[in-house]
């Protein structure tokens, strides 16, 4: 007959490969999903740079229609140092349709720079220079329409637009306009 000792050690060496099987097991299995998120994090960062393509894609096809190319050369034609000069533009309905294109459209951009849902690089590669012009076209009598029309947060995100723009263009100097 088969002794006691024997039929223990047979129960531990058992015990002991199945202990080492589980733990073969968890590995082989946490490695498979180890793998399966690193998979399901590359699709995500893929769907969003390809939303952010798009996304960026429509922001710079209105950038070229011919409605905002002619609001925004009136826009940079246009002549004022101040905000009375400015006011006095803005009696025309044309000039305020144009300054109504174009600033809404850089004040949208400049929420999505700042909410990080377009990436400043971006702005800078492709639209660097009309941001930049209107910008520096404006940014003189800023600060007196702000305190006239009481409305201190005039053209802020096209005021961060820039700002972001700048900092960025510091570090790439090859893509300064």
């Amino acid at each position: 007959m088969v002794e006691l000792a024997t039929l223990q050690a047979v129960s531990y060496i058992m015990g002991s490969i199945g202990v080492f099987v589980a733990a073969i097991y968890y590995v082989f299995n946490m490695r498979a999903t180890l793998h399966v998120r690193q998979e399901a994090n590359r699709t995500q960062r893929q769907q969003l740079e390809t939303r952010q393509a798009q996304m960026f894609m429509g922001i710079y096809i209105q950038i070229t229609t011919k409605e905002f190319t002619s609001a925004f050369w009136r826009i940079i034609d246009s002549n004022w140092s101040n905000y009375e000069e400015y006011r006095e533009l803005s009696r025309d309905p044309e000039f305020r349709n144009a300054a109504m294109i174009v600033g809404t459209y850089y004040e949208g951009v400049g929420v999505l720079v700042r909410e990080e849902l377009l990436d400043i690089r971006w702005v800078a590669l492709l639209i660097c220079g009309m941001t930049r012009m209107f910008w520096e076209k404006i940014e003189p009598a800023i600060e007196e329409v702000r305190r006239a029309m009481g409305m201190p947060r005039w053209m802020s995100e096209t005021e961060y637009l820039y700002d972001e723009l700048m900092r960025y263009l510091e570090k790439h100097p090859e893509l300064k306009t």
